[in-house]
């Protein structure tokens, strides 16, 4: 047992220029949820404490359960241990490896690795996953991922995610596409980067489960003419849980 036998919490942009505050925020409100599927509890689980063990994250890392490891991948990277840090390192290059890890959690996992110092190993991991054309292959996630490391080449699959046949790969999209937000307008992958234009089209996704996390994307994004953008939507949009949410935003605009 190290001598701190906590990983504290540690997000940090890391002078990465696609580490903007909008992801920090992010992964600051993600990082107790990420701690909850790490310990199995959820809403109305056991109350325990909020600083993270060393112990605990490392048995996450060699979890069976693919989503009590894939939080500890997300967690690894957010979190130092000193003592234990090189080991946990070494964990998370194992699973980067190893061809049999789960994809969503092998990106997690090579992010991490980059946040803790690894950046070119990780970032071969995460070129790799962009450039896989299997659906499953969490391309989107690894475009978000590389955006924040400064390159773009990954807006393709983002893009290809956003105009998927399946509603959940277009709301994953939509919900990462704010990755790209420092580079709009710019060229990526040989496509133009259009961040707020996809955003917008969102508003007239066939799919209401999509459709009502669209204005929560916008506000985050600060898009231009947001208002004008969601007053129709709030006034019309034929699904009422849709109507909702841009109400919900219109009401926070100033």
């Amino acid at each position: 047992m190290t001598a701190n036998p906590f990983c504290d919490r540690r997000i940090e942009r890391l002078e990465l220029p696609g580490r903007t505050e909008l992801i920090l925020a992010r992964e600051r409100k993600g990082f107790n949820s990420m701690l909850e599927v790490l310990r199995e509890t959820g809403k109305g689980g056991r109350q325990t404490t909020p600083r993270l063990a060393v112990a605990e994250l490392e048995a996450g890392l060699r979890s069976s359960e693919q989503s009590v490891q894939y939080a500890a991948a997300f967690l690894a990277g957010r979190c130092r241990a000193v003592e234990a840090d090189a080991r946990i390192t070494e964990q998370l290059g194992a699973l980067v490896d190893d061809p049999g890890t789960p994809a969503d959690v092998a990106v997690e996992a090579a992010m991490s690795l980059v946040l803790r110092g690894e950046r070119e190993r990780g970032r071969q991991r995460l070129l790799r996953a962009a450039a896989d054309p299997d659906p499953f292959a969490d391309a989107y996630k690894a475009a978000f991922f590389l955006a924040q490391l400064g390159d773009t080449s990954g807006w393709p699959a983002m893009a290809e995610t956003l105009a998927s046949d399946i509603p959940h790969f277009r709301l994953m999209g939509l919900r990462h596409v704010a990755g790209f937000l420092p580079y709009e307008g710019q060229q990526g992958g040989g496509a133009k980067i259009a961040v707020h234009a996809r955003l917008l089209a969102g508003l007239r996704d066939p799919d209401p489960l999509v459709r009502q996390e669209v204005p929560f994307y916008l506000e985050e994004a600060a898009t231009p003419g947001l208002r004008a953008a969601l007053s129709p939507v709030a006034a019309g949009d034929a699904d009422a849980s849709v109507r909702t949410a841009a109400e919900m935003v219109l009401r926070r605009l100033p």
